[in-house]
């Protein structure tokens, strides 16, 4: 009956937390995006300095125990391995994605020259049609004569607008994408001196903070956040896992296309499939469309598939990828993202499973029985 109480007790104060964030998400959050927005560009180095500490964590045990290193050694050796190897891995991509860039930027505004000439040539063809008129426009009174065309001009001035607009933000996007890619390199660098001294010192601050607070508040909080850091850890890791499939399917579709900016429109693309409202159709779809009125309708038609088959292999895999990676079942991950996206759009996608995960550990961790 005791443990049946404590239970029920547990339960109940992971709804009233739950309604918490809900409700602070839903009348806060808001207000607090800014802010928050700031306070992740800050902090972005230090998140990815605790994703690597928690990834490299196990593979620095093992090098310390059956080597007989000392910490510090077998953190720089963990370090220093994967580091050098993504270095040697992006330098290689790199080289070969300036090249790409600068023939991309190059040829983008012939694009939007010939799609303007394009669309002019077919509002011509139209209006000639229109002027020659059937029986039905003839005999329409020619106040509306007037109203149709005003109404068809308006429609293609704005059409020829939105693919200026949409072409003119996509030559933007490429233009930035290599001095993106560098100063990432920036944030790299103090996201790999932050993870080695968390490394290192990981007993030091484990005890620090044991210290910092009284029992059990210390062993509890310790257990609870390691916990959730260790799922978020995960969440991280299966949408890392899921932008990679993504980012290959896409380089290897666009290089079967014989595209000549696989390697810059795969990795776009790869990084587009992490912003949910957008994902990759926010790339191939105006690309279609871009190629479409360039005269390369098949070529549009095999980036219309390679968007189909990446949406079906996304939706197929995510909820699988990340339930394995967080040790949430599949549905219950469903329900958190389609609830995250319900309750607070594209942040939710990533906010729902969190929240699910941070609930799902303090009730393991007992917390609320004290």
């Amino acid at each position: 009956m005791r443990r049946m109480a404590s239970n029920y007790y547990q339960w109940l104060t992971a709804l009233l937390i739950l309604l918490t964030l809900y409700f602070g998400g839903a009348y806060f959050l808001p207000f607090l995006m800014p802010w928050l927005g700031k306070f992740l560009y800050i902090s972005l180095p230090f998140i990815l300095a605790a994703f690597l500490a928690v990834l490299l964590d196990p593979l620095v045990n093992k090098l310390e125990a059956r080597f007989k290193l000392k910490r510090s050694l077998a953190v720089l050796l963990t370090l220093s391995g994967v580091v050098g190897g993504f270095i040697v891995i992006w330098a290689l991509i790199l080289a070969r994605l300036i090249l790409e860039t600068l023939r991309l930027t190059r040829e983008l505004p012939e694009y939007r020259e010939q799609i303007i000439i394009f669309v002019d040539h077919v509002w011509q063809k139209a209006n000639a049609l229109l002027e020659k008129g059937v029986a039905f426009y003839r005999e329409l009174p020619p106040q509306l004569h007037q109203a149709v065309k005003d109404n068809i001009d308006n429609i293609v001035a704005k059409g020829q607008q939105l693919i200026i607009s949409a072409s003119e933000t996509l030559l933007r996007s490429v233009q930035v994408l290599p001095a993106s890619i560098t100063g990432g390199f920036v944030v790299l660098i103090i996201a790999i001196l932050a993870a080695f001294f968390l490394l290192k010192d990981k007993e030091k601050i484990i005890r620090f903070w044991l210290q910092l607070l009284n029992p059990p508040w210390g062993e509890t909080t310790l257990e609870v956040g390691s916990k959730i850091i260790l799922a978020f850890t995960g969440y991280l890791k299966a949408q890392l896992i899921l932008i990679t499939i993504t980012t290959i399917l896409a380089i290897g579709g666009l290089y079967l296309t014989g595209s000549q900016f696989a390697l810059t429109m795969g990795i776009v693309v790869g990084l587009m499939d992490f912003i949910p409202v957008l994902g990759p159709g926010s790339v191939l779809l105006p690309w279609a469309l871009l190629s479409y009125f360039h005269g390369q309708g098949f070529f549009a038609l095999k980036l219309v598939i390679l968007y189909g088959v990446l949406s079906l292999v996304r939706q197929l895999l995510e909820a699988k990828v990340v339930a394995d990676n967080v040790g949430l079942h599949p549905l219950a991950t469903l329900i958190a993202i389609y609830t995250g996206y319900q309750l607070w759009g594209a942040l939710g996608v990533v906010l729902g499973p969190i929240l699910l995960i941070a609930i799902q550990a303090v009730i393991k961790t007992g917390i609320t029985r004290i």
